[in-house]
């Protein structure tokens, strides 16, 4: 199981501020021997959904948004007629349906949005 630290930006500055880097220190370009870690850090995915019912039927759509910025569009219709928080919420079904099927594919962390 994965368990993710955070630290408060606040911490971060009040330790940077009890602890200044001394005048004469020189930085160093020098890392030989040196292991140098890279985390790339990429926006998670964003899906945003909604449902209601209007005179021809119930429909419903869901909205991935990709780190990169790029639309995923998906919409709807159900076959049952139903009030619009039941419509939103089958919209919050079929939405998690398609992260679950696609979960190789997809951030590994997901906003979810009405």
């Amino acid at each position: 199981m994965f368990f993710k630290k955070t630290v408060k930006g606040q911490v971060i500055a009040d330790f940077l501020a009890d602890h200044p880097m001394p005048i004469k220190w020189e930085l160093s370009n020098d890392l030989h021997d040196a292991d140098v870690i890279v985390i790339k850090v990429t926006p998670p995915w964003k899906m945003y959904f909604d449902g209601g019912f209007h005179k021809e039927g119930v429909s419903t759509g869901v909205v991935f948004v990709t780190s990169e910025g790029e639309v995923l569009p998906y919409s709807f219709t159900l076959t049952q007629k139903c009030s619009n928080n039941v419509a939103e919420y089958q919209a919050l079904i079929l939405g998690l349906e398609i992260v679950v099927d696609a979960n190789n594919y997809l951030s590994k962390y997901m906003e979810i949005l009405s």
